[in-house]
């Protein structure tokens, strides 16, 4: 007999006796079958039929079957602060009661682990780890944990309580509409991400595991079957940590990835399947893959394919289908690769459910598992019985702040646009930051927990950015582009601008208010940082009085609250970057990290006692601190995940009681777009045409010689490839499949290769590859290890330049090997101190435009090297990233939010293009010059604040 034809006849057995007869029946089993209580229990876990036959209250048998080890004496029974009203339901690993917490007033839900497996150490291990793994989550989505605690040999977690009805409540309602279910699925896809960023992979993905409120905010369930991925800080390789036994296979059967159902290794993959059949069955009204045994559903869900939703319900899109077939793939290499991927093609479709299939999916790299730093508890294995209940907290990694410190987490701007570089106030009360509300960046005050914010830096026509309070609170440092640029001081509320210094950025106090250090370059983003070295100076604010601190490059400082150290981040050669330390009085810098990860914003903790940083080590950029000796630099202590709830955390500012902080929650992606372009009349078609889209930062576009592909490079979590696309955007292929940085590709004039540079040999170096991945080729060899990069073909193909970080190309034979090379290097301009990044060869070959500046000018402006003459000429007076016409007379060039032409002969400048809000990072154009290819960086940035509870 099957375990459930078992559990069908102690069901009906059950139903006809009498109350007491009933309870007499159950002891029995309790008694002399225990081993048929523990598989009934199992199934009613991993067998969504089985909860589904039993789900009628109070009569179904999980009910009954539990009520055994719930004790109605619990009832009215206090445990330490919590008084217990009534019993919600129970699952494998525990029972569930509504409790109201008598120290603060409210409801709450308390998980009691079952008595009789009070002395199992095995479960009462898997319990409290339930409770561990789930609480390094801190999401709206997830449900909260306030506690794991112990009281008269009762074990308990106390969560919050969720007044609503479950998924599958839902779902047998048939009250789910397409619209309804998009809304639902985007709050699922929100939670997982936050989960997946930090390692934990769900596992156990189904309707009785998600639950919305009467409010409609959605809060994911019971993480009791997550497996958390970590990394050992003795080895530093990636390992995956299991708590179930080796081929085990564990979820609910309807619902379970190929993979899973194979007993194999899963990854983040596996919840998207999960939620794929789950969306599924909300839009249908039945499970994708149904059998009448076991092995049945089993072989469905590996061997099978279901129906379009479109097919059951006419009125589905047919978007979803596409949606839903990708997320359901049997393959997880063909599904989507992050529950990112997902969400933003859900978004999409909301936005627009006719969207074509050309290109509505979100283009993304495949992510490997993300993993943690350390290891985490291993993620218990057992999770709720389907009922009701489930278990989590905030995204903090396994680490804290303060000793086993929780915080508590407000928003404090929500404008749209970015809202940057917070500073909180010395108490903590009020705060200044950066926002281009009125179109160019000013300075705000407001109050934490005010929604007014004042403009301190109306009056300046300029743009005002990078503000930091006094350590007293009564004066505002920061960067302004008025009259020339440099560092200005302020009063708190505006008043007295005056400037200190005429150059620098991100400045930065000295605990006694006296001093100011700053840095000589500005950037936007970490990884997209220029090598150009950068110096602190510490200037004197009473006298004017500078000093410099660093010669090797040198960003962001920060310094520590006792005066004694600066901390700064710089790249090293092969474009590392990493974060240091140095004297207030100058010396040796001492180093903090020194590995591939990017690793910046360095800042000090009230006391000293730690440094906190930037880094997307975790696989996401969040906070993480070290343990570091103020005085020396010295590093105390290991690296530590300090994760909020935030995919991508920057800009973090510190209130003195060191119960604050103040940080920047941002979302920065860069898509691909097409528009059309008459070069005759030099306008531009009426609209562009988005070719990628999503959340991940896709850029360095390229078309080909024969205006048929595109190649294009992709930023994921600690990985960047190469891919090239179908010219709309269609057919996407990665060429490049490793956890290397592969930039800037570059198609040669015939089309049959394309260069690009990589760190794979530990440096940047020029490589070149097939565009179907094949014939890889190191190319370049520079002496002393000078790394080399962004490719530019001349237009017979018969040489390759690359970049140097040395300020000057060198020319290669692309037909030639590393190791047959005889470099050709470009001379160096007349001005050491200016730079030359070549980007665009001349069609007639005789000819390169680039852009670079001198060490003391701040904006980069095109310029061009004449190979006849072999001398460089200034062109224009700003720009990045030219690229010729086929005319040799004219070509175009970035700045900013702008795309400009520009017109050689005539030396006129002629604006195209102008995005409001976003800034343009690349263009390309194709052969016959009537279409401009551009990636276009958005973002969005609020300001939060976190508080020590």
């Amino acid at each position: 007999m099957s375990n459930l034809a078992k559990i069908e006849e102690i069901y009906h057995a059950a139903l006809e006796k009498t109350t007491g007869e009933r309870d007499k029946f159950l002891n029995e089993i309790c008694g002399d079958e225990a081993e048929l209580l523990r598989e009934i229990e199992a199934l009613l876990e991993f067998d969504e039929k089985a909860q589904d036959f039993i789900e009628t209250p109070p009569e179904d048998l999980a009910a009954a079957l539990f009520e055994k080890g719930s004790n109605p004496k619990n009832i009215g029974k206090t445990l330490n602060h919590y008084r217990i009203m009534s019993h919600l339901g129970a699952g494998g690993m525990g029972e569930v009661y509504l409790a109201e917490d008598i120290k603060l007033g409210r409801k709450i839900a308390l998980k009691l682990l079952p008595k009789q497996f009070q002395t199992d150490t095995e479960r009462k291990k898997r319990f409290e780890q339930e409770a561990r793994a789930v609480s390094a989550l801190n999401h709206p989505n997830i449900i909260t944990i306030y506690g794991i605690e112990e009281t008269e040999d009762i074990n308990f977690i106390a969560t919050e309580f969720i007044d609503g009805q479950t998924l599958r409540e839902k779902i047998n309602e048939k009250s789910l509409c397409w619209q309804k279910t998009i809304e639902i699925a985007l709050q699922i896809t929100s939670a997982l991400e936050s989960a997946h960023s930090v390692g934990i992979i769900h596992r156990d993905i189904k309707p009785a595991n998600i639950m919305v409120r009467r409010d409609g905010i959605v809060k994911v369930l019971d993480f009791g079957l997550a497996k958390l991925t970590a990394q050992t800080a003795d080895s530093g390789d990636f390992k995956t940590q299991e708590q179930t036994a080796p081929n085990r296979v564990m979820g609910t059967i309807n619902y379970m990835s190929p993979e899973q159902a194979l007993g194999e290794k899963v990854d983040t993959r596996t919840d998207i399947f999960s939620l794929g059949v789950v969306l599924y069955e909300m839009l249908s009204g039945v499970q994708p893959f149904r059998g009448t045994s076991d092995a049945a559903i089993y072989n469905a869900t590996i061997n099978k394919n279901p129906p379009s939703v479109s097919e059951l319900r006419a009125e589905i899109p047919p978007a979803f289908d596409r949606i839903i077939k990708r997320a359901i793939e049997k393959k997880r290499e063909n599904r989507y690769q992050t529950i990112s991927d997902l969400s933003a093609d859900l978004q999409k479709l909301k936005e627009n459910p006719n969207l074509s299939s050309g290109i509505f999916f979100a283009f993304r790299p495949q992510k490997k598992t993300l993993k943690l730093l350390f290891p985490l508890a291993a993620a218990a294995i057992l999770l709720f019985a389907g009922v009701y209940f489930a278990i989590i907290r905030q995204a903090t990694a396994e680490n804290q702040t303060t000793e086993n410190s929780n915080f508590n987490y407000t928003q404090l701007t929500s404008q749209s646009g970015e809202e940057l570089y917070p500073s909180l106030s010395p108490d903590g009360k009020t705060f200044i930051y950066s926002t281009r509300a009125t179109g160019k960046w000013d300075i705000y005050f407001q109050r934490v927990g005010g929604a007014n914010a004042v403009n301190l830096t109306a009056d300046s026509p300029a743009d005002d950015r990078q503000p930091a309070f006094s350590p007293n609170g009564e004066q505002i440092v920061f960067r302004s582009e008025r009259d020339g640029g440099g560092i200005f001081i302020m009063g708190a509320t505006g008043e007295s601008v005056r400037r200190i210094s005429n150059e620098g950025f991100y400045p930065a106090w000295s605990p006694d208010g006296t001093e100011i250090v700053y840095c000589i370059d500005d950037f936007d983003e970490p990884g997209a940082r220029s090598t150009v070295p950068s110096q602190l100076w510490i200037v004197n604010i009473a006298s004017g009085e500078k000093r410099l601190l660093t010669k090797s490059d040198a960003v962001q400082p920060n310094w520590s609250p006792n005066g004694h150290r600066i901390a700064y981040w710089g790249i090293k050669t092969g474009g590392q970057r990493d974060i240091k330390t140095i004297s207030a009085s100058g010396g040796e810098a001492v180093q903090v990290t020194d590995d591939a990860s990017i690793d910046w914003n360095p800042v000090w903790s009230a006391d000293g006692k730690y440094l906190y940083f930037a880094s997307n080590r975790g696989g996401s950029m969040n906070l993480w601190r070290v343990r570091i000796e103020e005085k020396t630099g010295e590093v105390s202590g290991t690296l530590e995940a300090v994760t909020i709830p935030s995919t991508y955390s920057q800009f973090f500012s510190f209130a003195r009681d060191g119960k604050h902080f103040a940080y920047v929650q941002s979302n920065i992606y860069t898509n691909i777009f097409q528009i059309d372009f008459d070069p005759q009349t030099e306008t531009l078609g009426e609209s562009s045409v988005e070719i990628t889209q999503g959340s991940k930062i896709t850029t360095n576009v390229q078309i080909s010689p024969n205006d048929d592909l595109i190649v294009f490079d992709s930023i994921g979590d600690k990985q960047e490839n190469i891919f090239v696309a179908n010219a709309d955007g269609t057919g996407i292929r990665q060429i490049t499949g490793d956890t290397y940085k592969n930039r800037a590709p570059r198609w040669s004039p015939d089309g049959k290769r394309i260069a690009f540079f990589t760190d794979k040999t530990g440096i940047y170096e020029g490589w070149t590859i097939n565009p179907d991945g094949s014939n890889l080729k190191l190319i370049t060899k520079l002496p002393e290890k000078v790394p080399a990069q962004l490719p530019v073909w001349s237009p017979d193909g018969k040489k390759l330049l690359f970049n140097t970080t040395n300020g000057y190309p060198v020319i290669f034979d692309p037909d030639k090997a590393q190791f047959e090379q005889t470099p050709e290097p470009l001379p160096v301009e007349a001005d050491p101190n200016r730079r030359f990044m070549a980007y665009s060869w001349s069609p007639d070959g005789n000819k390169l435009i680039g852009y670079g500046k001198g060490a003391d000018e701040l904006e980069s402006y095109i310029i061009q090297y004449d190979f006849e003459t072999k001398d460089y000429k200034k062109i224009t007076e700003f720009g990045i990233r030219p690229v010729w016409l086929s005319d040799n007379q004219r070509f175009l060039y970035i700045h900013r939010n702008k795309i400009f032409l520009f017109d050689m002969k005539k030396m006129e400048n002629k604006e195209l293009l102008t995005s409001a809000t976003k800034e343009f990072q690349s263009i390309s154009i194709s052969k016959d010059n009537k279409k401009i290819y551009y990636s276009l960086k958005g973002a969005e940035s609020d300001i939060w604040l976190a508080s020590v509870l």
